[in-house]
């Protein structure tokens, strides 16, 4: 998914009906739009051809101005935001909020399978903002203040390529937070919801919530895979080895958190990837082998959360999606059974994209779709038309 169409998101924010919190909302929409302006007005190109070839501290002379005016921008952001992210706080104060038990060495976290990605009832529009909002919040923070740590070391490098570096990315992180932020008020403000007039309802509009949910599918899968590979390499492994494992997770995180995909998560589950993300990290900033029973714990958790994340093939736009994909596989490998050698080939390969295009429905089914890949492999089109029969009958009942 990309960015939200600014227009779209104006438009949505203008029908909430409640004045106060039209305001609230319009508030921390144009505090967020300040903050992406002051970052177009960046220019990289300019301290890469004039600075980086010299002093580190000449560079950090010419880029501070414009990075606190960025950071001013943030700050007044957090200023609009404080109110619901306040409200949210309060309103969670005394909620059992998802997390693992860690307290016991060698038991498995429990997770209660239904809960993430399942939306908590009764939640209004403004109540789904001041979710998001408390969720990124901490994204922004962590962010700015681990730059202003790392600052001092970075500053001593006599190579200053590397503080450019670090500005782009953290510069490129800042921007991904305010894109969630962004994402996430547009996706609260539903046209269907209460408190919204329903004058931008669309075809494309209709389609947002299958393309984003099909994306989130993707990345959560996609670093469920990478997390699960780091705690079978942390069993196999001595502990003095541990730091560049625990590094690699931290990094999967980061390009998750940072990208796309997270912006269209709910707001519980963005809650608890960032402290499992905070967790990791901790461990990680003063790491040492004694420090291995809780690191692995840790990580542990995160696997098993981001397991219990594949109900996020329980939303209904992916089960109505994936239910038509599979009806088109098996429709196509049926026909190509008994037609001609070159329509065989036509319906086969139609049944392959058709297959693609539900990819992360079933494991299976993935991994007899990944079989086609290789150069010079056979089509298991016997296996793929039996998996997809079954998946589609559960989908069916």
């Amino acid at each position: 998914m990309g960015p939200v169409d600014p227009e779209l998101l104006q438009l949505r924010v203008q029908s909430m009906r409640d004045p106060q919190e039209r305001t609230l909302a319009e508030a921390v929409v144009g505090a967020a739009f300040a903050c992406l302006k002051r970052i177009q007005s960046l220019d990289f190109g300019a301290l890469e051809r004039d600075r980086a070839s010299g002093p580190t501290r000449a560079l950090w002379s010419a880029a501070e101005s414009p990075i606190a005016d960025v950071w001013r921008a943030v700050e007044e952001l957090q200023h609009a935001a404080k109110p619901l992210v306040d409200e949210h706080e309060s309103r969670i104060a005394h909620e059992d909020d998802l997390a693992f038990d860690v307290s016991i060495e060698g038991e498995a976290p429990a997770v209660e399978a239904k809960k993430p990605l399942v939306a908590a009832p009764n939640k209004t529009p403004i109540d789904r903002i001041g979710e998001t909002l408390w969720a990124t919040s901490f994204m922004l923070s962590s962010e700015i203040d681990g730059f202003r740590r790392r600052l001092p070391t970075l500053i001593k490098v006599p190579d200053a390529w590397e503080l450019l570096s670090d500005l782009q990315d953290h510069v490129g992180h800042i921007k991904a937070a305010l894109q969630a932020i962004l994402t996430g008020v547009y996706g609260s403000l539903y046209p269907n919801d209460e408190g919204a007039s329903g004058v931008i309802e669309s075809h494309d509009e209709q389609n947002i919530e299958l393309l984003a949910s099909r994306d989130l599918r993707q990345r959560i899968f996609a670093l469920r895979d990478e997390l699960l590979t780091v705690e079978v390499s942390l069993a196999s492994v001595p502990t003095s080895d541990w730091q560049s494992l625990l590094s690699r997770a931290v990094e999967s995180l980061d390009a998750f958190i940072f990208g796309p995909g997270f912006a269209w998560m709910r707001a519980s589950d963005k809650r608890t990837i960032i402290k499992q993300h905070r967790a990791i990290s901790e461990i990680l900033e003063l790491w040492s082998p004694l420090r291995a029973t809780p690191a692995r714990r840790a990580v542990q958790n995160l696997a098993r959360y981001l397991e219990a994340l594949e109900v996020i093939n329980q939303r209904e736009c992916l089960v109505l999606h994936d239910k038509a994909a599979l009806a088109t596989v098996v429709d196509k490998l049926e026909k190509a059974g008994s037609a001609p050698q070159a329509a065989r080939r036509e319906h086969i390969a139609a049944g392959l994209a058709a297959l693609a295009d539900a990819q992360g429905r079933d494991k299976a089914l993935d991994q007899l779709l990944e079989a086609t890949l290789a150069p010079g492999s056979e089509v298991p089109t016997t296996e793929i038309l039996q998996r997809a029969k079954q998946i589609l009958q559960r989908l069916q009942r």
